[in-house]
Parts: structure tokens; sequence; C-alpha cells
């Protein structure tokens, strides 16, 4: 019986990038035995400032572990953008679209295939204004570019680096849960993501502005995250 693929799964068609930003090298993302510690978290953000999922990362950040966040995510709520921003967003397109990666992955059940599907068909990708400049790769320029016609004029008034931002709010409390085992510390994030989504709430509503969550989605929720 051939093995089954993982995300790891080496497959051919992808083409190589002249822009040193390839988060997917398996020898550092992929776990050895005695990796016990985590490497951080990723996030998911709305532009209003809006945590729509957190979750720890091994070792290092991997284009694998983002596209498994969100596929789970999207397929969670049965709902997927019509934007995506990433800082690497190039290398995450194509480790997406892949057909050979797409087809390999049999075992994956109907509803994680069809949001892949959806995904594939209908978002665009985009490289976040602040990261833009390090893809000097022609491919990156004229097809992750975030100020390309398709997604020019839906971006303007986004804020493409909340996520930045967001990190650097989260890594305030790095000291506090240092010393945390991975029950608290995860209970912690949690916490304070909550927090954190009810104030941006609060202050967007203040403004006269009226963000929206994942929950809402069906309702005309907001069409863009960024990771």
């Amino acid at each position: 019986m051939p093995e089954r693929a993982t995300w790891l799964t080496p497959v051919a068609g992808e083409p190589e990038l002249t822009c040193e930003t390839d988060k997917g090298d398996i020898k550092k993302t992929k776990p050895k035995p005695g990796d016990e510690r985590t490497a951080g978290n990723l996030c998911i953000v709305y532009p209003c400032g809006v945590i729509l999922s957190i979750r720890e990362i091994q070792r290092s950040e991997s284009t694998s572990q983002v596209w498994h966040m969100m596929l789970s995510l999207f397929e969670l709520i049965n709902w997927v953008p019509q934007l995506l921003g990433y800082d690497d967003a190039c290398h995450l397109y194509l480790f997406v679209h892949n057909s050979a990666r797409y087809a390999c992955h049999t075992h994956l059940n109907s509803d994680f295939r069809t949001v892949w599907a959806r995904i594939k068909e209908s978002t665009h990708f985009f490289i976040d204004r602040f990261h833009f400049s390090n893809h000097v790769d022609a491919w990156c320029q004229q097809n992750m570019s975030p100020f390309r016609d398709e997604v020019k004029q839906r971006l303007e008034g986004c804020n493409t680096e909340i996520c930045e931002q967001t990190f650097k709010w989260l890594a305030k409390y790095k000291y506090s849960s240092i010393g945390m085992g991975r029950l608290r510390f995860n209970w912690f994030v949690l916490r304070m993501c909550e927090l954190h989504n009810h104030h941006t709430i609060d202050r967007q509503q203040k403004k006269g502005k009226n963000p929206r969550l994942a929950c809402d989605a069906d309702r005309g929720g907001a069409e863009y995250v960024l990771s």
C-alpha cells in the first residue's frame, strides 16, 4: 500500500522563485523526536484587528502549517475569503494551486477538499504592502502585488500590516507566559485574544464602524483576511 501523502510530501510542478522568502524547507519544519517546545503562534486576522484564529506552531513557521491552519478554519466556519494577504503569499499560492498536491491528498474528507477547491477558484492572494518590497521575482511582482488591478481598489483603506501589529501587541506578554505549561499558556493566549477582540470591536464601533466576526460571514462578513 502506498504511503499516505502529508503536507510535507514533495510534489512536482511548483516553479522556483528568486525571492528568498520560502518557508517550506522540509528540513527546518519537519518535527523531530524531542521537539516538545513550540516556536510561537500563527494568527489569522481581519483588517479591522479582530483575531479570527490563533494556533501554536512547531519549530519555524512553514507554508504547510499556514495552509493547514487556514484549511481547517475555513472548513470549520464554511466560508472562504475573497482576498487573502500573507507576507509569503507567492509560495503559499503555488503550494495551494499545485494540482499534483491536491490530487495526492485523496485521504482528506470531502468538506476539506471542497474548501480547498473554493479557495483555488475564488480567493485572490496578495503580499502585504510592508513585505512586498522583499519579493523581487518577476512572477511575484506581476501576480502577488497588492497594487495590481484586481485587488488595488478593494484594498484601499485596508490595513494590510495588521498581523505585524497584532504580533507586536501579543509579544508584550512573552515574559509573563514564558514559564507557563502548555494548557495554561493556551488558555492565557486565547483569553487575551478574546479581550483584545472585544476591545477592538468597541473601539471600531465608537468610530462608527461595524466590524464583523466569523460567525457573521454568511450574512456578508469581511471579504479578506491576513495571516
